[in-house]
């Protein structure tokens, strides 16, 4: 069929640029990567765009004044309006994470308390695998990323010091891991139904959508490709990634606060009663 013959054709393509790369890699070829970009066919792309899509504005607006930000019944009735901020629940904030930082659900949910760190000035995700319970998509998933000034004034520096007072390891204690290993599957369920219950969800929209939509911001603040493809643990597959030091902690976080978020600016900072 002629989807069967792109795809077989993209494959291809695909083994012919992976040998370039590693000539590129190991064997010190200086030329370029003939095939780089090539296997991105219009099907392909079209594949791509339609796996996920990033949330609207509208959304987002609706997402963050629905009722776990503005006040619930309980964290288990989290969509019934009441006057609980559940901070202390993951609920509260991994949708918040994944808005400022882009980063896999996977890779929030595993966070430890060690995670937050401090470089300088800056508070920042140390985003890794070294313990057995931490999982990474990639080697270039390894990294380390700014904490958002909002979430800070929001905050998850509160509930780490809370955190640490009880003696806690993990950011997340009220996430269990799941069969298969990962923290990752049960969140995964719950923002979908959430979407369902505040009318939000769509067929091409999940966690995963955050990530789009941090690239869809940092493309419009200017912000090259590279910076938000590295901020993000990706590879760009440019040669100029051999040569030099990856990106600054300090360059990442001018990056993003570049960004707009006005679809959270209305939540209050010191909320109702919050637990």
């Amino acid at each position: 069929s002629p989807t069967l013959a792109v795809t077989t054709q993209t494959k291809f393509v695909q083994h012919l640029s992976s040998l370039y790369h590693f000539a590129i890699d190991e064997l010190e070829y200086s030329g370029k990567n003939p095939f780089h970009g090539r296997a991105d066919n219009k099907l392909a792309e079209q594949h791509s765009r339609d796996a996920r899509n990033p949330f609207s504005e509208k959304q987002l607006t609706t997402l963050f004044t629905s009722p776990i930000y503005t006040g619930c019944k309980s964290p288990s009735s989290c969509n019934r309006p009441g006057k609980l901020i559940p901070k202390t629940s993951y609920k509260f904030w991994l949708p918040l994470i994944g808005l400022y930082s882009g980063m896999r659900l996977q890779e929030i949910t595993q966070l430890r308390i060690e995670d937050i760190q401090q470089y300088n000035d800056i508070w920042l995700f140390d985003i890794n695998a070294r313990h057995e319970d931490q999982i990474l998509k990639t080697p270039q998933s390894v990294r380390k990323i700014p904490i958002h000034e909002d979430l800070i004034q929001l905050g998850l520096l509160d509930r780490v010091r809370q955190l640490q007072e009880s003696k806690e390891e993990r950011l997340f204690p009220d996430i269990n891991r799941s069969s298969q290993g990962n923290y990752s599957g049960n969140p995964s369920k719950w923002f979908g139904r959430y979407l369902e219950q505040i009318g939000v969800k769509t067929d091409k929209t999940s966690f995963h959508s955050f990530r789009h939509n941090l690239k869809d911001n940092f493309r419009n603040a200017g912000i090259s490709d590279e910076l938000s493809e590295h901020f993000c643990g990706r590879k760009t597959g440019s040669t100029a990634e051999r040569y030099g030091s990856a990106y600054s902690i300090e360059r990442f976080y001018e990056a993003l606060h570049k960004l707009q978020f006005n679809y959270v600016q209305g939540l209050n900072k010191e909320n109702k009663t919050c637990t």
